[in-house]
């Protein structure tokens, strides 16, 4: 088994389409510029992709893999 440990929390969030509205865009924004505010890093995933549970695994290897390779 493979552990990955990132340097910060993460949460990663299932967006379903109603997420896409505006209204709902611009809550989803303020939400992560808090979460980024406390030093918690938010993955958004939309709700599609978790029906092919292999493209769900690569997705999320992506994007963690990109936090844990950022330079900041």
């Amino acid at each position: 088994m493979r552990a990955v440990v990132l340097t910060s929390p993460t949460v990663i969030e299932v967006d379903g389409p109603h997420h896409y509205g505006l209204t709902r865009k611009a809550d989803d924004a303020d939400r992560d510029r808090h979460w980024d505010r406390c030093g918690v890093h938010t993955v958004r995933i939309g709700a599609h992709h978790t029906a092919d549970p292999a493209s769900l695994k690569d997705l999320l290897k992506e994007e963690l893999g990109r936090r844990l390779f950022q330079v900041n």
